[in-house]
């Protein structure tokens, strides 16, 4: 198969693929280019939800993309020769309340690995922690075999 031939991943594929991982880039567009955040997330399969949790320092650049809750694309990568796969999900991110917090919710955000990319300069007790969904309103697989040479 050559680059050309990319396959596009089923339904379930797509659910397989992104259970399996954790890990993500969250782009979220604006007029003057484009903010990409990796994150670490966990995905419903059942409704193809993502949930995630954001950290803002004070003052924090992306919380202004955010606030906006512009249409975002979240990219799910997998590059393991000779096989190549991608997801992307494309939807709204939608800050989850404290009031709206159930099981369901708790259960989610307890799965998730905690990212190794959480670094900040500030004290832990300056940062907002918010947590977060997107409901997929699309979502789009593609994978790559290469013949080993």
């Amino acid at each position: 198969m050559t680059v050309d031939e990319q396959v596009e991943m089923t339904t379930t594929e797509i659910a397989e693929f992104l259970t399996g991982r954790q890990v993500a880039v969250l782009a979220l567009p604006r007029p003057n280019g484009t903010y990409c955040i990796p994150v670490t997330y966990r995905f419903d399969p059942a409704d193809h939800r993502f949930h995630f949790r954001m950290v803002f320092a004070e003052g924090s650049t992306k919380r202004r993309f955010f606030d906006e809750r512009p249409r975002a694309q979240l990219v799910v990568y997998e590059e393991a020769p000779p096989r190549y796969r991608s997801v992307i999900a494309e939807g709204r991110p939608r800050r989850i309340t404290n009031e709206e917090i159930d099981l369901e919710h708790v259960e989610a955000f307890g799965e998730m690995m905690r990212p190794l990319f959480e670094l900040w300069r500030e004290d832990r007790r300056d940062l907002g922690i918010e947590l977060y969904e997107v409901e997929a309103e699309s979502l789009t697989g593609r994978r790559i075999e290469l013949p080993e040479a």
